[in-house]
């Protein structure tokens, strides 16, 4: 179901703007605006114990509105102008009989790579990832589950995060020898553990 053929409920459109870009608008282009991102002062958006999870999160579920503020905001500190478009009828929204608001969101984001890219745990000993201030579009897709007060209590974003690496100039192209040597450099641990697990098993 399109979001523009379900009336959302009270406050949702606002939690979901906060969330997803400065640029959403889901109504006619002659009545589109902007929403701001303004970082803390969108707590009151989010459920308590919201859990969210990102490519960057390396599988792990991350918990709490202190976590999820530090997982979102990783991605506007390596990339400022990053954005939201979203694609055309690629917004859907499910409600349930109880009241909670289920939406996937297809987009693309965009933006200068500038800074490091904090990974989990986001924190001074996360591992990063370097741009170079090459201008990047990434399609994702985001998943959102709110509860009846109009809170978001779970979230999920998925992207291709080898074709977001190429397409910032990290990873050379899939067609380069480089890329090749880069892969085939995973020989090395792979025989390291396989060596290991058939001496244990001995």
């Amino acid at each position: 179901m399109s979001v523009r053929d379900t009336p959302p409920p009270s406050g949702l459109l606002r939690t979901l703007a906060h969330r997803v870009a400065p640029s959403v608008d889901t109504r006619p282009a002659h009545r589109q605006h902007s929403f701001p991102i303004d970082g803390p002062s969108n707590r009151e958006l989010y459920a308590p114990d919201v859990r969210y999870t990102d490519v960057t999160t390396f599988g792990r579920t991350v918990v709490g509105i202190d976590e999820f503020v530090a997982c979102s905001f990783a991605f506007f500190e390596a990339i400022p102008d990053w954005r939201y478009d979203l694609l055309p009828d690629r917004v859907y929204l499910e409600v349930t009989p109880e009241g909670k608001v289920r939406t996937v969101i297809r987009y693309i984001g965009s933006g200068h790579w500038t800074g490091p890219l904090r990974l989990y745990p986001y924190d001074d000993t996360a591992p990063r990832v370097y741009g170079n201030g090459r201008f990047i579009q990434v399609p994702a897709v985001d998943r959102y589950h709110f509860n009846a007060d109009g809170l978001m209590e779970e979230g999920e974003t998925l992207y291709d995060i080898l074709d977001g690496l190429q397409r910032g100039g990290v990873l050379p192209k899939d067609d380069s020898p480089l890329f090749h040597a880069l892969f085939a450099a995973t020989k090395v641990p792979a025989a390291v553990q396989n060596t290991w697990r058939r001496i244990r098993g001995s």
